[in-house]
């Protein structure tokens, strides 16, 4: 679960990024002592070279505070929206027979199978790093035994089939199967998963 960070805290962790621990920005003229108390000098007591360096670090900090809430209000959003049970289940039996040959791909290694409804212009690096994967999770889940459909969404240019799988050591994985909504016979990606 993520946790919301608010602005003030945002403004206080940048505060002690560019701050000592014992600096307090709101006080422009601040001395070190030895005391637990901590003295309170006019303005005149420091040289101007001081505050004028004070000064800059804190416009610094608000300018950067306000920067970063500019570019995450300007973030894009992707929306999710998940599909009626009907229209799910009818897309799902469209892309069945692709996503069966993707998974026994996977499974049993065979990478052109695997690949065989992706881009084109997948690399060797890629080939090796998907071997590799392959044989992690056929050693640790075992064999692939089915699938079962949870629901289908779309988010953004994406339709995403989601689905429970059923291994021989592992009874419940999810796969996410990304289509592009314009091609739907084309996967662009997957995302699994297991507790």
């Amino acid at each position: 679960m993520r946790k919301e960070v608010s602005v003030k805290q945002q403004f206080s962790i940048l505060l002690r990024l560019f701050y000592p621990a014992d600096f307090d920005p709101l006080r422009r003229n601040q001395t070190q002592s030895v005391s637990n108390v901590q003295p309170y000098y006019s303005a005149g007591d420091l040289p101007a070279k001081e505050n004028d360096q004070v000064i800059k670090k804190l416009v610094l900090t608000v300018l950067i505070v306000l920067a970063t809430l500019t570019l995450a209000a300007c973030a894009p959003r992707t929306t999710s929206r998940a599909l009626s049970p009907e229209e799910g289940a009818a897309y799902a039996a469209k892309v069945d027979d692709i996503v069966e040959n993707m998974i026994v791909g996977f499974s049993e290694n065979d990478y052109a199978k695997l690949t065989r409804d992706m881009p084109d212009h997948l690399d060797e690096a890629y080939e090796a790093s998907i071997r590799n994967f392959a044989d992690e999770i056929s050693g640790e889940f075992g064999a692939y035994q089915g699938k079962t459909l949870d629901h289908v969404e779309d988010r953004g240019d994406l339709r995403v089939v989601i689905y429970h799988l059923v291994f021989e050591k592992e009874l419940d994985v999810t796969l996410s199967v990304y289509f592009n909504i314009s091609d739907s016979h084309l996967i662009v990606g997957t995302l699994w998963g297991s507790e």
